[in-house]
């Protein structure tokens, strides 16, 4: 496994890994009135948050989210000459990360439009992620675990990919792994989604290996029994497995056994 690789030029600063307080690092316990509270509404497949003190928080404490314009953090407003609706432009949030803020860190209430200001409850949330796409389940179920191990994962479509894993966050690192979810079935570990084959893998390690990173299957092993996947209970039923891919060169393999000779 490849270390990290640190990017030259930073001009931001580390914040807290999380945008909700950590008593370890604030060094007292935690009272519920220390508890932040983060607002969005649904935003078409997403979430948009515009508040620009939530914006901040969100993207700046574990990069949650991307601008509806920009590459990154949202820099457009209403006096740019490119406005978005109006106001300030929003965070967006992917489905994973949104549902990872309401249901593992319970610091963001979600809305079905401005106008109609009633919650989804996480029931609800799951269940309309769930509609719109139907590998939510297992591509969340990866989210998490990653999000959970430290890492910082971002959509990976730009690389061919799932997710890709960042250390810290894209200001501070280049991703480290270009993430694909495979999700098998327990015990006759047959796959539960169209499997990839070796020929798109091989592009894909290809591409991934000219960009500094390495591919990294993800396997998300639903059990043998039967779940209820309609509710956000069956996260904790699934095991994940990981397997790095790499490409074998003959000739890089001979220069190798050459130096040791």
């Amino acid at each position: 496994m490849n270390s990290p690789r640190a990017k030259r030029w930073v001009n931001v600063s580390k914040e807290p890994p999380f945008p909700i307080p950590i008593s370890s690092i604030v060094g007292r316990a935690i009272e519920p009135k220390d508890w932040p509270v983060y607002e969005g509404r649904v935003f078409g497949d997403s979430v948009a948050v515009c508040n620009p003190e939530h914006i901040s928080a969100l993207y700046h404490m574990g990069y949650f989210g991307k601008g509806l314009l920009s590459k990154s953090e949202p820099t457009f407003d209403a006096s740019d000459d490119v406005s978005v609706l109006g106001f300030k432009e929003p965070l967006v949030l992917s489905p994973h990360e949104a549902f990872f803020l309401a249901f593992a860190l319970q610091c963001l209430l979600v809305y079905k439009t401005d106008q109609e200001r009633t919650t989804l409850n996480l029931e609800e949330l799951w269940l309309m992620f769930c509609e719109k796409d139907p590998t939510f389940v297992y591509r969340y179920v990866a989210y998490h675990y990653f999000r959970s191990k430290g890492w910082v994962p971002r959509c990976g479509i730009k690389f061919g990919a799932d997710l890709v894993l960042y250390k810290d966050g894209p200001p501070f690192y280049h991703a480290s792994f270009s993430v694909v979810v495979r999700p098998l079935e327990d015990v006759t570990m047959r796959s539960l989604t169209e499997e990839p084959t070796w020929i798109s893998l091989a592009g894909l390690s290809r591409i991934t290996e000219q960009v500094a990173k390495e591919v990294l299957l993800c396997y998300v092993i639903q059990p043998w029994e039967s779940i209820d996947l309609k509710c956000p209970t069956c996260i904790s039923k699934f095991k994940i497995h990981e397997t790095i891919v790499r490409r074998w060169i003959s000739s890089k393999e001979r220069e190798d056994n050459d130096d040791e000779t």
